[in-house]
Order: structure tokens, then C-alpha cells, then sequence
């Protein structure tokens, strides 16, 4: 389930937004996420049913945070994960030869 929640491009950008540490307006991440307001509020509360972020209401607003610093830990470990597999692919340590190999 939390593979789905962060696997889609809107979640993820919102999440990531939200690893700052600071509490964001829905409209503030749907602005992150480039949807819409009504959008954002479809994929805030799959990330508030799936444990990942939680609300807390100021007077007329609502301002959501990461639930807590494992879940910033597991971002940063995707995105590291993620950074990895799209760099290109190391030259391989052993040396190429320049001829049939001959054993």
C-alpha cells in the first residue's frame, strides 16, 4: 500500500514537499504538485488513510505534516534509490581486453 501512495507523481512531489519539515496548506501542495485544489484533496487523505501524513487545523485552514522522521528517513532512502537507478551505469572494475580471451 505505501509503495502506491508514493509510486504517484502528485504524492510523491507532495511528500517531498513535506520533507522540509514544514506544515503545508493543502493549497500550498496541490501548487507543488502542479494539480489542481480538488486533486490535492483526493490525494491528501489517501496519504492521511495510508499513515503518512497528518492534519493540523489552525483556525480556517488545515496544514498537513509527515507523520513523523521514519517517514522522511524512507523518502530520502526512495529518492536516494531512485537517483541511482536513473545514473548511468558504472564502467565495470575489470579491465576490458583488446583480444580473443584465451584460457
Amino acid at each position: 500500500m505505501v509503495a502506491s501512495l508514493v509510486g504517484d507523481p502528485a504524492r510523491a512531489n507532495m511528500l517531498t514537499a513535506l520533507m522540509s519539515g514544514r506544515a503545508l496548506t493543502a493549497g500550498e501542495l496541490a501548487h507543488q504538485a502542479g494539480i489542481t485544489p480538488q486533486t490535492a484533496s483526493s490525494h491528501l487523505a489517501k496519504l492521511e488513510a495510508g499513515g503518512l501524513i497528518e492534519p493540523e487545523k489552525q483556525g480556517r485552514h488545515r496544514y498537513y505534516r509527515l507523520t513523523g522522521p521514519d517517514v522522511g528517513g524512507v523518502l530520502e532512502g526512495l529518492a536516494g534509490l531512485a537517483a541511482r537507478a536513473a545514473s548511468p551505469a558504472r564502467p565495470s572494475s575489470t579491465p576490458a581486453t583488446s583480444g580473443p580471451v584465451r584460457r
